[in-house]
């Protein structure tokens, strides 16, 4: 996911650092077919994180597990653009493994997590 985003940084080739202030908005698409091809990839996360939880839905403590899902999910896409467009991306496997793991571990703490409230899903 990570890859993908960062592929579709402006078509110079310079990463944030490297070009001034002013230019750091990212490019919206680099051809026909980019927006078609963010779309799919949301809506495949969205997919496939409920899928995956399937197994463990029954530890997630939130009050509403598939509201839950679906928060941990657009928090994950959010991190993955975040980073796409940030003038200091994690870049390389190592750091983006770090990256990814870091993220994944907030998920599950927040899919752990009581409500503030402290309901439990029952």
């Amino acid at each position: 996911m990570i890859q993908f985003l960062n592929s579709t940084w402006p078509s110079d080739g310079k990463p944030p650092s490297r070009r001034s202030p002013a230019s750091w908005t990212p490019t919206r698409a680099r051809g026909p077919g980019s927006l078609d091809r963010g779309a799919r990839a949301i809506t495949e996360i969205h997919r496939l994180l409920p899928e995956a939880a399937t197994p463990d839905k029954d530890q997630i403590r939130r009050s509403d597990p598939q509201g839950a899902l679906d928060t941990t999910a657009r928090a994950i896409l959010g991190a993955c653009f975040h980073n796409s467009v940030r003038p200091d991306p994690a870049d390389g496997e190592t750091a983006r493994r770090r990256y990814a793991d870091e993220r994944g571990d907030m998920a599950i703490a927040y899919l752990l997590a009581l409500d503030r409230q402290g309901t439990v899903h029952t």
